[in-house]
């Protein structure tokens, strides 16, 4: 399995025959990194909906 990109500036990995490209891993690690940014807030978002609604049950006992 080959990764293509569009410019040649490609570097072979040593006993697999596989070539890699930087532009190609840019690319992943700028959505891995978008996506785990979206994915932290909505978290956060989450934690902070569920203390307020913790702590409105504990206040009308």
């Amino acid at each position: 399995m080959a990764v293509v990109a569009s410019h040649g500036s490609g570097s072979a990995m040593a006993g697999r025959g596989l070539t890699t490209y930087p532009s190609y891993f840019k690319l992943q690690v700028r959505w891995l990194r978008s996506f785990t940014r979206i994915t932290y807030l909505s978290k956060l978002i989450g934690i902070h909906s569920l203390a307020a609604f913790l702590q409105l049950e504990l206040f009308r006992v």
